[in-house]
């Protein structure tokens, strides 16, 4: 099966908010309505937020923020991201690390490029 969008049910945000990121990663407490979901992978995508620079200075690079659940393992990266005509690049500026996946990066970043891609309905890269 493929990543698809779809609407999480009531069950599936309390597990997600379970994981307690808001306390972690100190986002803001965010009930999410949908995912990016690859259910026979057990991998799924969800915003978590944005920055907004409107009164920052200069050089402040905007973010957006989102959890890839990772078969169990919850990885937070930041990105800023950027629209090249049909395609949207993004840069990861921050990224959550576990030594034991870093053997599985290449396949985790994969991934993240095909959840994107059905994110944000068109073609995406990713740069570091």
């Amino acid at each position: 099966m493929l990543f698809i969008r779809e609407e999480m049910s009531e069950l599936d945000r309390k597990k997600v908010k379970a994981l307690q990121l808001s306390k972690i990663y100190f986002y803001s407490e965010r009930d999410p309505k949908e995912w990016i979901i690859n259910k026979d992978k057990n991998i799924y995508l969800i915003y978590l937020m944005s920055t907004d620079g409107t009164h920052a200075p200069a050089d402040f690079v905007e973010t957006i923020t989102f959890l890839l659940n990772w078969k169990g393992n919850p990885i937070v990266i930041e990105m800023a991201d950027e629209r090249k005509g049909a395609i949207i690049t993004y840069t990861i500026v921050g990224m959550t690390k576990f030594q034991e996946l870093e053997v599985k990066m290449d396949e985790i970043l994969s991934n993240l490029i095909d959840a994107l891609t059905i994110y944000s309905n068109g073609q995406v890269e990713i740069y570091f």
